[in-house]
């Protein structure tokens, strides 16, 4: 039978200090459990890493032993009472993570200051890809941890806006996951909305165009690599400013559907690349 290692002693020792299963114990640190299971049964050894990030959720530093125990930062031994008094330093509630976030900003400020600058030996042009590491570090740390339900659950509770859009409705037609967004947004079905824009379209002429203008409320969206508005917003579960969607037809400008062929043309600038004539 295999001998477990000293990490592997170790870990499942602070376990069952702290009272967390390995599913639970691997979410805290933000691994995945067979990281845990592979450390445990001796497979892989306690990486700096990892012993890192157990020392930051936990209070436990588990690159030193003490009497053959748990170590605590700091020094001593590492015991659920000793980590109860982390969790109070380090707990997990709206003010603490208001004040970690005052902690990092001003360094994640810093960052992007610093590859703003063109550096030695001509290393330019660094901003956009730190830029991009930052997005995909919020990324990654929002899957480690599964943090998808409660980052949507924040997301929901910030204040909502009502987002106002204007589409060419021949075009929306065209594009049928669109189309179905759309009504779907609207509370209503990709069919009735059609039946809506036949019933308000007759009497029009074939070359009139018709635009559908329509009002409804959205919350933010997860979406920190892509600024703007691309993406920015989602559905949101409970409606606080409009409690039922808006949507009118209306005939468009005709000026913006005008063929070229129609318009003024502009005139050509002269020639300069030939001396003028001789009179």
């Amino acid at each position: 039978m295999q001998t477990k290692t000293a990490d592997a002693r170790c870990m499942i020792l602070l376990r069952k200090l702290i009272k967390k299963s390995q599913s639970q114990f691997a979410a805290m640190i933000g691994v995945s459990i067979h990281t845990v299971i592979s450390v445990e049964n001796g497979r892989n050894q306690l990486s700096e890493n990892l012993a890192r990030r157990i020392e930051i959720a936990t209070g436990a530093d588990l690159r030193r032993r003490h009497k053959e125990q748990v170590a605590a930062v700091g020094g001593g031994t590492f015991t659920k009472a000793a980590f109860e008094d982390w969790r109070m330093r380090f707990s997990s509630d709206k003010h603490n993570a208001e004040g970690r976030f005052d902690d990092v900003k001003y360094w994640i400020e810093l960052v992007l200051k610093a590859a703003a600058k063109p550096g030695k030996a001509g290393n330019r042009d660094r901003l956009p890809a730190v830029y991009m590491a930052l997005t995909d570090w919020l990324t990654e740390t929002r899957k480690a941890f599964k943090l998808e339900q409660e980052i949507d659950e924040v997301l929901e509770a910030e204040p909502h806006e009502i987002i106002n859009v204007t589409y060419d409705f021949d075009d929306l037609m065209r594009d049928k996951k669109e189309f179905e967004f759309v009504a779907r947004m609207l509370e209503t079905t990709p069919k009735e909305l059609l039946s809506k824009f036949h019933h308000y379209s007759r009497g029009l002429k074939q070359k009139d165009h018709v635009q559908l203008h329509a009002s409804y409320e959205m919350r933010r969206a997860w979406n920190p690599f892509k600024p703007g508005l691309v993406g920015a917003f989602d559905e949101c579960k409970v409606k606080k400013l409009l409690p039922k969607p808006k949507f009118e037809f209306k005939k468009a400008d005709p000026s913006r559907y005008q063929p070229v062929s129609d318009q003024a043309q502009p005139t050509p600038p002269p020639d300069v690349s030939k001396p003028p004539a001789r009179s």
